[in-house]
């Protein structure tokens, strides 16, 4: 998609998108996640790319099915083993090896193509939203603070062009993963399928109290950093102000404190993280 050269054709893209994103609480943005007009208008820029995710979608399914045929050949070639039936495992290996080129090749495209993917969302998302700043009136930037709106462009652009690009790709071969899994499973022993998915009841009740304390965690995060990098581009752009004061010793302060706060909130996320990830690896 070519960018539009002028203002007035650049998408609009609200700078409450990247509050309801991070769940800012705000009344005018709990209001738009209501109606859902920010998701709408954030899955139009993922729309414009449907051909390149129909092609990812084929290329992470041809990778996915034929990682799970390798796995059934090298159980032919155990069984042909036993029998001595050694032509016939000379044609099974070069089977599997054709499956595994083909697979490599698949992730491959897979790979190239949602990240390709994710990087133009982000490129048409960080020009629309930088349009729609430069063309507010001179009131908005002065009940919001630069150092909040910089980061608006760098890192909530980030998490957008993740959620949209290599998030989906992960969600779809981890939905893939699970649903040719039972199906295995369900021909193998129904009763053994019940039995793992009994011990999936529990992890969907962790996973729910652990994307609940980490959406509250990200928030928290991303407006602390929007404090931070405001901080840091006042007393930077203010240089000469600060040195005529003697201030290095108080923004010091300012910015040391800050950090920390920034800190202790990613602590805390890798601590939820790590629990997570040791139950669910428990479970499974």
């Amino acid at each position: 998609m070519a960018l539009s050269p002028h203002p007035k054709d650049a998408c609009v893209v609200p700078i409450q998108v990247f509050d309801d994103l991070t769940a800012c609480p705000h009344p005018t943005i709990n209001i738009m996640m209501k109606r859902g007009k920010g998701l709408k208008i954030l899955l139009g820029y993922a729309y414009k790319q449907c051909c390149a995710f129909v092609v990812g979608m084929f290329a992470l399914l041809g990778g996915s099915i034929a990682s799970f045929a390798v796995p059934g050949l090298i159980g032919v070639v155990v069984d042909a083993r036993k029998n001595q039936d050694w032509e016939s495992i000379n044609q099974y290996c070069l089977g599997m090896l054709v499956i595994v080129v083909f697979s490599a090749f698949c992730v491959m495209i897979r790979g190239t193509t949602f990240n390709v993917i994710s990087e133009r969302i982000a490129q048409h998302l960080r020009y629309d939203l930088f349009m729609n700043l430069v063309n507010k009136d001179v009131g908005f930037f002065d009940k919001n603070k630069t150092g909040d709106l910089l980061s608006r462009i760098s890192s909530d652009t980030e998490v957008v062009q993740n959620g949209l690009g290599t998030n989906i790709s992960m969600f779809t071969r981890s939905v893939v993963f699970i649903v040719v899994s039972v199906v295995i499973l369900c021909l193998i022993s129904w009763k053994l399928t019940v039995v793992v998915l009994g011990g999936i009841v529990p992890i969907c009740a962790i996973s729910f109290f652990y994307a609940f304390k980490i959406k509250d965690l990200t928030r928290k995060y991303q407006e602390k950093k929007g404090e931070l990098g405001n901080i840091s581009e006042e007393a930077i752009g203010n240089i000469r102000t600060v040195k005529a004061f003697a201030s290095e010793f108080s923004e010091e302060k300012k910015f040391r404190s800050k950090n920390h706060e920034v800190y202790e909130l990613g602590k805390q996320e890798a601590f939820y993280t790590a629990w997570f990830t040791f139950f669910t690896t428990f479970m499974l």
